[in-house]
Protein backbone atom coordinates (compact mmCIF):
# COMPACT_ATOMS: atom_id res chain seq x y z
CA UNK A 1 0.00 0.00 0.00
CA UNK A 2 1.30 3.28 -1.30
CA UNK A 3 1.02 6.69 0.87
CA UNK A 4 1.47 10.09 -0.21
CA UNK A 5 5.04 11.54 0.19
CA UNK A 6 3.51 13.81 3.19
CA UNK A 7 1.97 11.59 5.20
CA UNK A 8 5.01 9.49 5.12
CA UNK A 9 6.85 12.42 5.99
CA UNK A 10 4.30 13.14 9.02
CA UNK A 11 4.02 9.53 10.44
CA UNK A 12 8.37 9.53 10.30
CA UNK A 13 8.04 12.97 12.07
CA UNK A 14 4.94 11.39 14.58
CA UNK A 15 5.40 11.85 18.50
CA UNK A 16 8.34 14.95 18.06
CA UNK A 17 5.90 17.24 19.81
CA UNK A 18 5.12 14.96 22.68
CA UNK A 19 8.77 14.05 23.62
CA UNK A 20 10.41 15.98 26.40
CA UNK A 21 11.22 19.25 24.98
CA UNK A 22 15.30 19.19 25.29
CA UNK A 23 17.00 22.15 23.48
CA UNK A 24 20.90 22.48 23.61
CA UNK A 25 20.40 26.15 22.88
CA UNK A 26 17.93 26.50 26.09
CA UNK A 27 20.45 24.57 28.14
CA UNK A 28 22.83 26.52 27.57
CA UNK A 29 20.95 30.10 27.70
CA UNK A 30 22.02 32.12 30.59
CA UNK A 31 18.50 33.54 30.27
CA UNK A 32 16.78 30.36 30.69
CA UNK A 33 18.54 29.42 33.69
CA UNK A 34 17.91 32.44 35.90
CA UNK A 35 13.75 32.21 35.24
CA UNK A 36 13.83 28.46 35.68
CA UNK A 37 12.06 27.66 38.76
CA UNK A 38 8.89 29.66 40.55
CA UNK A 39 9.59 32.86 40.60
CA UNK A 40 7.94 33.72 44.05
CA UNK A 41 11.44 31.86 45.43
CA UNK A 42 13.73 35.01 43.43
CA UNK A 43 11.44 37.95 43.88
CA UNK A 44 11.70 36.67 47.71
CA UNK A 45 15.57 36.27 48.18
CA UNK A 46 15.50 39.60 46.52
CA UNK A 47 13.47 41.34 48.91
CA UNK A 48 15.69 39.50 51.64
CA UNK A 49 18.86 40.55 50.18
CA UNK A 50 17.66 44.50 48.69
CA UNK A 51 15.16 44.85 51.19
CA UNK A 52 15.25 48.76 50.82
CA UNK A 53 15.29 48.81 46.99
CA UNK A 54 12.73 46.73 47.06
CA UNK A 55 10.81 47.95 49.28
CA UNK A 56 11.00 51.66 47.70
CA UNK A 57 10.03 49.73 44.77
CA UNK A 58 6.82 48.21 45.46
CA UNK A 59 5.97 51.71 47.45
CA UNK A 60 6.16 53.37 44.33
CA UNK A 61 4.14 50.85 42.52
CA UNK A 62 1.15 51.27 45.01
CA UNK A 63 1.16 55.41 44.25
CA UNK A 64 0.97 54.30 40.49
CA UNK A 65 -1.80 52.28 41.72
CA UNK A 66 -4.01 55.24 43.17
CA UNK A 67 -3.72 56.27 39.77
CA UNK A 68 -4.33 53.53 37.79
CA UNK A 69 -4.86 49.89 39.36
CA UNK A 70 -4.08 47.97 35.91
CA UNK A 71 -0.60 48.67 34.61
CA UNK A 72 0.86 47.40 31.57
CA UNK A 73 4.86 45.48 31.78
CA UNK A 74 6.49 48.54 30.92
CA UNK A 75 5.50 50.36 34.24
CA UNK A 76 7.41 47.74 36.70
CA UNK A 77 10.42 47.61 33.98
CA UNK A 78 10.59 51.45 34.24
CA UNK A 79 10.30 51.72 37.91
CA UNK A 80 12.66 48.87 38.65
CA UNK A 81 15.25 50.49 36.70
CA UNK A 82 14.85 54.23 38.08
CA UNK A 83 15.58 52.64 41.68
CA UNK A 84 18.50 50.43 40.77
CA UNK A 85 20.04 53.76 38.91
CA UNK A 86 18.96 55.65 42.30
CA UNK A 87 20.34 53.07 44.67
CA UNK A 88 23.35 52.00 42.39
CA UNK A 89 22.47 48.12 42.87
CA UNK A 90 23.74 46.60 40.12
CA UNK A 91 23.47 43.44 41.88
CA UNK A 92 19.98 43.33 42.05
CA UNK A 93 19.14 44.19 38.48
CA UNK A 94 21.86 41.50 37.61
CA UNK A 95 19.92 38.71 39.59
CA UNK A 96 17.48 36.65 38.96
CA UNK A 97 14.41 39.28 39.76
CA UNK A 98 16.04 41.57 37.04
CA UNK A 99 15.75 39.19 34.37
CA UNK A 100 11.89 37.67 36.17
CA UNK A 101 10.91 41.40 35.85
CA UNK A 102 11.04 41.79 32.01
CA UNK A 103 8.59 38.44 32.09
CA UNK A 104 6.42 40.50 33.94
CA UNK A 105 2.60 40.89 31.14
CA UNK A 106 0.80 43.10 33.33
CA UNK A 107 0.29 44.76 37.42
CA UNK A 108 -2.69 44.60 38.99
CA UNK A 109 -2.29 47.27 41.96
CA UNK A 110 -5.11 47.95 45.00
CA UNK A 111 -3.53 49.33 48.59
CA UNK A 112 -2.22 47.34 50.35
CA UNK A 113 -1.45 44.30 47.83
CA UNK A 114 -0.15 44.03 44.37
CA UNK A 115 -0.37 41.36 42.24
CA UNK A 116 2.01 40.36 39.16
CA UNK A 117 1.05 38.32 36.32
CA UNK A 118 4.19 37.00 35.14
CA UNK A 119 5.50 34.91 31.90
CA UNK A 120 8.91 33.48 32.32
CA UNK A 121 8.99 31.10 29.51
CA UNK A 122 6.65 29.48 27.00
CA UNK A 123 3.33 28.78 28.21
CA UNK A 124 4.84 28.93 31.83
CA UNK A 125 2.43 31.76 33.53
CA UNK A 126 2.85 32.57 37.25
CA UNK A 127 0.87 34.95 39.58
CA UNK A 128 2.40 36.31 42.47
CA UNK A 129 1.07 38.71 45.34
CA UNK A 130 2.48 40.93 47.58
CA UNK A 131 0.92 42.93 50.66
CA UNK A 132 1.90 45.41 52.50
CA UNK A 133 1.76 45.74 56.54
CA UNK A 134 -0.45 47.90 58.25
CA UNK A 135 2.31 50.68 58.75
CA UNK A 136 2.23 50.24 54.73
CA UNK A 137 5.49 48.43 54.76
CA UNK A 138 6.51 46.25 52.51
CA UNK A 139 10.34 45.04 54.29
CA UNK A 140 8.52 42.26 56.51
CA UNK A 141 6.27 41.06 54.05
CA UNK A 142 6.78 38.50 51.04
CA UNK A 143 5.88 37.58 47.67
CA UNK A 144 3.28 34.66 47.50
CA UNK A 145 2.62 32.51 44.08
CA UNK A 146 -1.61 32.11 43.86
CA UNK A 147 -3.51 30.63 41.19
CA UNK A 148 -5.18 32.02 38.27
CA UNK A 149 -8.77 31.65 39.39
CA UNK A 150 -7.22 34.32 43.13
CA UNK A 151 -5.56 36.37 40.79
CA UNK A 152 -8.28 36.78 38.61
CA UNK A 153 -10.78 37.69 41.35
CA UNK A 154 -8.25 39.99 42.50
CA UNK A 155 -8.30 41.52 39.00
CA UNK A 156 -11.99 42.44 38.38
CA UNK A 157 -12.38 43.59 41.91
CA UNK A 158 -10.36 46.34 40.64
CA UNK A 159 -13.32 47.12 37.94
CA UNK A 160 -16.27 45.39 39.94
CA UNK A 161 -15.57 46.66 43.60
CA UNK A 162 -14.79 43.74 46.00
CA UNK A 163 -17.10 40.49 46.33
CA UNK A 164 -18.66 39.11 49.16
CA UNK A 165 -18.55 35.21 49.56
CA UNK A 166 -22.14 34.70 48.56
CA UNK A 167 -20.92 36.47 45.26
CA UNK A 168 -17.90 34.36 44.55
CA UNK A 169 -20.00 31.61 45.77
CA UNK A 170 -22.57 32.38 43.03
CA UNK A 171 -20.67 32.98 40.37
CA UNK A 172 -20.97 30.55 36.89
CA UNK A 173 -17.79 28.82 36.14
CA UNK A 174 -17.64 26.20 33.16
CA UNK A 175 -15.22 23.57 32.99
CA UNK A 176 -14.36 23.13 29.48
CA UNK A 177 -10.89 20.64 30.58
CA UNK A 178 -13.05 17.31 29.42
CA UNK A 179 -13.45 18.31 25.94
CA UNK A 180 -9.51 18.84 25.78
CA UNK A 181 -8.63 15.53 26.97
CA UNK A 182 -7.90 14.25 24.36
CA UNK A 183 -6.57 16.60 22.00
CA UNK A 184 -3.10 17.03 20.99
CA UNK A 185 -1.37 19.91 23.05
CA UNK A 186 2.06 21.82 21.98
CA UNK A 187 5.12 21.27 24.06
CA UNK A 188 8.03 23.15 22.42
CA UNK A 189 8.59 26.33 21.78
CA UNK A 190 9.09 26.39 18.43
CA UNK A 191 5.76 24.80 17.75
CA UNK A 192 4.03 28.28 18.67
CA UNK A 193 2.70 29.70 15.83
CA UNK A 194 2.67 27.23 13.87
CA UNK A 195 -0.44 25.35 14.53
CA UNK A 196 -2.14 24.59 11.73
CA UNK A 197 1.30 22.69 10.70
CA UNK A 198 1.01 20.91 14.34
CA UNK A 199 -2.26 19.38 13.60
CA UNK A 200 -1.73 18.66 10.03
CA UNK A 201 0.89 16.19 11.17
CA UNK A 202 -1.38 14.70 14.57
CA UNK A 203 -4.43 14.11 12.29
CA UNK A 204 -2.23 13.22 9.39
CA UNK A 205 -1.12 10.46 11.92
CA UNK A 206 -4.10 9.07 12.92
CA UNK A 207 -5.53 8.78 9.65
CA UNK A 208 -2.26 6.24 8.30
CA UNK A 209 -2.84 3.83 11.90
CA UNK A 210 -6.81 3.79 11.14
Amino acid sequence: MEFPGDILWHVSNMGKDSAPMESPSLQGDSKFSLLAGPLVNAFNDALAAHSPAVAKLLIRLLKLGKEQPIQLSHVLADEFQKVVTEEKNEELKNGRMGEGVGSCQELCIEAPSIGLAMRPLVGDWQYLKISASDKGSFEDSHFVQVDVSEYLAFKEGLVEGPRDVVDIMSTLELDLSPFSTHLPRLTRPKSIGNGVAFLKRQLSSKLVWQ
